[in-house]
């Protein structure tokens, strides 16, 4: 259990912020594994899978869709 708390939390405390953060980005991961090992999923399980990372880092502080775009736009110079 300690590992846990430790694992969640930055300054020993367990904070559900981080938790939900940390399962919602989990669930993006294994929905899109599960989608790659199916073959593809419709339009609204990869808008639920995409929603649910941005929500997932937001809360752990990451701005994904920030970085995408400086990413596109980076690569759109070349």
């Amino acid at each position: 259990m300690a590992f846990f708390k430790s694992l969640l939390s930055a300054d020993g405390e367990i904070s559900s912020k981080r938790f939900a953060g940390l399962t919602l980005v989990g669930l993006y991961v294994v929905g899109t594994i599960l989608e790659w090992i199916t073959g593809g999923a419709g339009e609204t399980i990869e808008s639920l899978l995409k929603t649910g990372l941005y929500t997932g880092s937001g809360l752990l502080g990451i701005n994904v869709a920030e970085t995408m775009l400086k990413t596109i736009k980076r690569n759109g110079d070349k």
